[in-house]
């Protein structure tokens, strides 16, 4: 049992480790209570299944956002675009322009290159106006069709 002297806490990760807060600043502590992270990060969201939390720190000229390990160490940084939350694995990413998908490593899966995405979820009824792009496990993304101008009769 860890002793009260947090002003805030999540649950504990698959990798043993709690975003806990005190004031204003998030930090991670162990299971024993120990720190792993002292409070720096403005944001610390709980650990998703795939072992990564969004996070919120820096200060003036250094700060940052992105998703940090149980061990606090940046693993994906964002730059542009970026989800607070995987789905299916995957993370939509996009410059503003152009939209599509990193997995937890920050490689590319699914290149930028749709006007809008929707984020990757178990498989559903689609709707005509979207494509549907599917992934293994079951999950699917919707992304904008362009529109084209209608010509003619049907």
């Amino acid at each position: 049992m860890i002793a009260p002297r947090f002003d805030g806490a999540r649950p504990f990760g698959a990798g043993g480790a709690a975003p806990v807060r005190v004031g204003e600043l998030w930090g991670l502590v162990d299971t024993t209570g120990e720190w792993i992270v002292e409070p720096s990060f403005r944001l610390l969201e709980s650990f998703d299944g795939n072992g990564l939390a969004y996070a919120v720190g820096g200060g003036a000229g250094d700060s940052f956002a992105g998703f940090v390990d149980c061990r606090g160490e940046l693993v994906l940084r964002r730059d542009g675009e970026m989800d607070e939350e995987l789905w299916c694995g995957l993370l939509k990413v996009g410059d503003g322009f152009a939209r599509g998908f990193v997995d937890p490593a920050g490689l590319p899966v699914i290149e930028p290159r749709y006007a809008w995405v929707e984020r990757f979820s178990p498989v559903g009824r689609p709707s005509p106006a979207w494509t549907t792009v599917h992934r293994g496990g079951g999950c699917c993304v919707r992304t904008a069709r362009s529109r084209r101008p209608r010509t003619g009769s049907r």
